[in-house]
């Protein structure tokens, strides 16, 4: 594969999904809020951290299957054959999740990688169910 940058393209959509999106996202509970239709808000709610929790838990689970087919368990943290890593280690933020070299991976890293993880997914679900129960 090519080792050239990221297009341009790639930065505008990422640009609209962390920025954009969101304060559009905001700005409509805040006019729901404002014009007190709560039930609307509600279901606004609900489908929003369902979005979400759905963001994080679909890839986890993916991921979590294509390591216990492979009998690898640092898979979801290895970079693929074109070069990327999976959403768990993409980011420079997450980069400390990217697997080190085979002769420096411990049973312990492997841990606390998966602690993390689990942890946000947990968080993810707690958020969905709390949402369900409004």
């Amino acid at each position: 594969m090519s080792s050239e940058p990221a297009s341009d393209r790639d930065w505008r959509g990422n640009v609209w999904i962390t920025g954009v999106l969101p304060i559009v996202i905001w700005l409509v509970v805040l006019w729901l809020v404002g014009t007190s239709r709560v039930a609307n808000l509600k279901v606004f709610v609900v489908l929003f951290i369902g979005f979400v929790a759905g963001m994080f838990l679909v890839p986890f689970s993916y991921h979590l299957m294509r390591a216990a087919r492979a009998r690898n368990p640092w898979l979801p943290f290895e970079q693929q054959p074109w070069g990327r890593y999976t959403f768990m280690a993409n980011h420079r933020w997450q980069s400390l999740f990217r697997a080190p070299p085979e002769e420096r991976r411990t049973t312990g890293g492997l841990v606390v990688r998966y602690a993390t993880w689990g942890g946000v997914m947990a968080s993810a679900t707690y958020a969905l169910a709390g949402a369900l129960r409004l």
